[in-house]
């Protein structure tokens, strides 16, 4: 087996590219990644349906929605899975470094 290194971003973007699901400019809409707001309100010592209930409050989400209603279920939804899957990650990352110390 040829030992090849993996183009992380290069394979998820190829992914994106194929995929039928709408991706959302987040950072057009918040200033900043989607990743990066989720985890600043997590460090806050907010948990998962805080950090939900702040964003779909967001007044420029809000706005995004109102300019794109046909989206804005799906806005949501991504929205919802994007904030549990972050919490995940964290949760697990979390685990491994208690394990490793």
């Amino acid at each position: 087996m040829e030992d090849k290194k993996l183009d992380n971003w290069g394979e998820v973007n190829e992914k994106i590219k194929s995929s039928k699901i709408i991706r959302i400019g987040w950072k057009k809409i918040l200033g900043e990644s989607l990743t990066i707001r989720i985890h600043r309100l997590r460090n806050k010592g907010h948990n998962s349906d805080e950090v939900f209930s702040i964003l779909v409050r967001n007044p420029s989400i809000l706005k995004y929605c109102r300019l794109n209603p046909l989206h804005a279920a799906r806005v949501l939804e991504n929205l919802k899975t994007s904030v549990c899957a972050r919490f995940g990650e964290s949760k697990t990352a979390s685990k491994i470094r208690e394990e490793i110390n």
